[in-house]
C-alpha cells in the first residue's frame, strides 16, 4: 500500500509532517477568502497508472481552536491602530474582535491605578467604562530575620494552552489577566468580554487620567476563533475549482474527516480521468495519470484561528487496465478439438508491488452457470439394471474405494454423480478428489463433497456437488469414496453410456483391483456433459489459477509476477500463452493490475 503523510505548505517544496498544530493567520482577501493555508500532497503514480484507488484506511482528524495574538505586532493577522486622544489611547481594529488583554510599557507605573475601557462613537466617548480593572501595586514582604523585605508582585504562574503565563491575583485568588513581567499590567481575558472595533483605553489615577502616548502600550491582545472553518480539495490538473469536504468543524472538538477526504478525492480522480480521455480523443489506450499527481488541500476561515491535524495518512493503490495497443478486447479463435496455443502481449508495470492482478476470459464452449437438468440425486433408475442386487463395490465403515483418474486434457467439473444402492436408511457418504502422489491417493485434496441418498434399497444417481468449480489439468488424480454412516454399493455395470471408473477397494478382505464403478462428471454447463475443456493460460511458464464470476473465467496473474520496490517504474513486455480448443472463439479483456510504488 502506498502511504503519504507529509505535505508541502503554502508553495514550499519541502515536505513536512501534516500531523501538527497549525496557525491560520495569513489573509487572502485577493482570492475572496479571509484566511487560508494551502497544503499540497504529491502522490507518486509511476507514470503508468490509469487509476488511483483511495483505501478505506485513509485517515484525517481536525480540531478547530482559538488564536490569541498581539494586534500591535508588525506581522499580526489583523493590526490595531493607536491614537492618543481624549486622555487615553484610541485603538481601532478592522472589524470588531474580542479584546483579551492589554499590556503597558515598562515606563508606565500602573500599580495602584485603574485601567478602563470606554466605547466611542466618533468623537463621543461613553460616560461609563465598559470594563475597569484596579491594578494592585507591588508590595514588600519582610523576611523572618527582620532584614529588609523584597519587592514582589501579586502574580502566580499557571498552565494554559499557549504555555506558561502569569497574571495578577483577584480578591478571590483567581487568575485575572495574561501578563508577562512584573512591571506590566493586563486586563483579564476571562472577565473582560469586550468586543468592539473602536475602544478608548485610559489609565485612571484617582480623579485624573494618566497621560498616554502610542509607545505607552506594548500589547493589545485579541482572541479569535474559527469562523466558517472549511476544508476543500483542488486538483491543479483539473483547474482552479475547489471542492469542499462535506464536514463541519465546531470549536475544540475532534472531527473525523477521513471518509470525506477519501470520497471527495475519489470523485475528483474520476473527473480527471474523464478530462484526460476527452483531451485525447484519438488515443485508443486509456490515458495515464500525471506523475506525481498533485492534490491541494485548502484550510480556510473567516477569522484567524488555530487548528490541529491528527491521524492523517493517505493510503492508496494504483491501477492499470489495458492492452499495449489500447484495444478494448482480443478475440482468439481455435480450430478443431485438439488443444492449440496462441500468444497475447501484455505490458506489466515493473518493478512494483503487485496487490492484485487478473485477466477476464469469456466465450467458447464455456458456460460458468451450473444450469442443466434438475438434481437427479433422488431419482430412482431401477430399470437401468435388470437385477442390480449387490453386484458392485461395497462401501461401509470397513471398506472404501480409491479410483485412479487419468485425464488427457483440462476438465472443469463441479461434482460427480455415482450410481449407488444404499443398503441402510440415513446413509451418509463422503467423496474426495485427491492429487496423485507416486501412484497413491496421498496427494493434495483438491475437492470434497458429502451426500445423503434419500431412497435406500434402489439404484439411483447420487450427486456429490462441490462448493465451487474445479479445474483439473491433464494428469492423474484419485477418486476416494467413503462411508460416514451406513453402507452402500457402487455398481460395477457399464450401462446407458455412463462412464465407468476403475476402482481399488480396501477393507477387511484386502485389496480388490480392476473393478469398474459407474459415474458421470458434473461439468460446468450442466450434469449431462461428459467433460469440459478449459483454456489453460500460462505466464512465465506458470499455469494461472482461475475463479468463476458470472459467465467469465477470471485468471489470477499475481503469482506469476515478480515484485519490486517501485523505484524507476517501467512497462515490462510479457507474453501470455493461451492453450485452448475450438470451435467457438474466446474473448480476452484487458488485464487489470493494482499495484503500489514507493511514497
Amino acid at each position: 500500500m502506498t502511504q503519504l503523510n507529509k505535505v508541502m505548505v503554502d508553495g514550499s517544496g519541502t515536505p513536512v509532517n501534516f500531523n501538527a498544530l497549525w496557525v491560520l493567520d495569513t489573509a487572502n482577501d485577493a482570492d475572496g477568502l479571509r484566511y487560508r493555508r494551502r497544503f499540497t500532497l504529491s502522490l507518486p503514480t509511476s507514470g503508468f497508472a490509469e487509476d488511483l484507488l483511495i483505501d478505506d484506511t485513509t485517515g484525517l482528524r481536525v480540531r478547530a481552536r482559538h488564536l490569541t495574538f498581539n494586534a500591535l505586532d508588525n506581522d499580526a493577522p489583523e493590526s490595531a491602530q493607536r491614537t492618543a486622544r481624549n486622555n487615553g489611547l484610541l485603538v481601532q481594529l478592522p472589524i470588531p474582535r474580542l479584546i483579551s488583554s492589554i499590556r503597558f510599557a515598562n515606563n508606565i507605573s500602573p500599580g495602584g491605578k485603574t485601567t478602563q475601557l470606554f466605547r466611542t462613537d466618533g468623537d463621543v466617548v461613553s460616560e461609563e467604562a465598559v470594563e475597569s480593572h484596579y491594578n494592585r501595586p507591588p508590595r514588600r514582604v519582610g523576611g523572618s530575620t527582620g532584614k529588609k523585605g523584597s519587592l514582589i508582585s501579586d502574580q502566580i504562574q499557571v498552565e494554559a494552552n499557549d504555555g506558561q503565563v502569569s497574571g495578577p491575583i483577584s480578591a478571590q485568588g483567581q487568575l485575572q489577566a495574561k501578563i508577562i513581567g512584573s512591571s506590566e499590567n493586563a486586563l483579564p481575558p476571562g472577565e473582560l468580554g469586550v468586543t468592539d472595533a473602536r475602544i478608548l483605553v485610559r489609565l485612571a489615577d484617582g480623579g485624573a487620567f494618566e497621560s498616554l502616548n502610542t509607545d505607552s502600550m506594548t500589547a493589545f491582545n485579541l482572541t479569535t476563533g474559527p469562523e466558517n472553518l472549511r476544508l476543500s480539495l483542488r486538483l491543479p490538473a483539473l483547474g482552479d475549482e475547489a471542492f469542499p469536504l462535506p464536514a463541519q468543524f465546531p470549536l475544540d472538538r475532534w472531527i473525523d474527516a477521513g471518509s470525506a477526504l477519501k470520497d471527495q478525492l475519489t470523485t475528483l480522480v474520476g473527473r480527471l480521468k474523464d478530462k484526460l480521455a476527452a483531451d485525447n480523443p484519438n488515443t485508443t489506450a486509456p490515458p495515464t495519470l500525471p506523475d506525481p499527481l498533485l492534490v491541494e488541500l485548502d484550510v480556510e476561515s473567516d477569522a484567524p484561528c488555530r487548528f490541529s491535524i491528527d491521524d492523517f495518512a493517505l493510503h492508496y493503490h494504483l491501477a492499470r487496465e489495458s492492452f499495449p495497443d489500447g484495444e478494448p478486447k482480443q478475440v482468439l479463435r481455435f480450430q478443431g478439438d485438439a488443444v492449440s496455443q496462441q500468444q497475447v502481449s501484455l505490458n506489466l508495470p515493473s518493478p512494483v508491488t503487485i496487490r492484485h492482478a487478473e485477466l477476464r476470459l469469456s466465450g467458447g464452449d464455456i458456460n460458468a452457470q451450473s444450469g442443466g437438468a434438475g438434481d437427479p440425486a433422488a431419482t430412482p433408475i431401477g430399470d437401468l439394471l435388470a437385477a442390480p442386487g449387490d453386484t458392485g463395490l461395497r462401501i461401509d465403515d470397513q471398506h472404501f474405494w480409491s479410483s485412479p483418474l487419468a485425464l488427457t486434457e483440462p476438465m472443469l467439473v463441479r461434482g460427480l454423480d455415482l450410481l449407488l444402492n444404499t443398503l441402510q436408511a440415513k446413509t451418509q457418504l463422503h467423496l474426495e478428489i485427491v492429487a496423485d502422489n507416486a501412484g497413491t491417493p496421498q496427494g493434495e485434496k483438491l475437492a470434497s463433497a458429502d451426500a445423503t441418498p434419500t431412497s435406500p434399497g434402489s439404484a439411483q444417481l447420487v450427486r456429490f456437488a462441490f462448493g465451487e468449480h474445479i479445474l483439473l489439468q491433464p494428469g492423474t488424480y484419485w477418486l476416494v469414496v467413503q462411508s460416514r454412516v451406513g453402507a452402500a454399493v457402487w455398481y460395477l455395470n457399464d450401462q446407458a453410456g455412463l462412464k465407468t471408473i476403475q476402482g481399488r477397494g480396501e477393507g477387511e478382505g484386502g485389496a480388490v483391483d480392476d473393478k469398474m464403478g459407474i459415474a458421470q462428471w458434473l461439468a460446468a454447463d450442466g450434469p449431462a456433459a461428459a467433460s469440459q475443456a478449459v483454456p489453460d493460460l500460462r505466464l512465465n511458464d506458470q499455469s494461472l489459477e482461475y475463479s468463476i464470476d458470472d459467465k467469465d473465467f477470471v485468471y489470477d496473474l499475481a503469482p506469476a509476477l515478480g515484485v519490486g520496490d517501485g523505484a524507476g517504474v517501467t512497462l515490462l513486455p510479457q507474453i501470455l500463452d493461451v492453450l485452448a480448443s475450438g470451435p467457438k472463439p474466446l474473448t480476452l479483456y484487458p488485464p487489470r493490475f493494482e499495484f503500489d510504488v514507493q511514497g
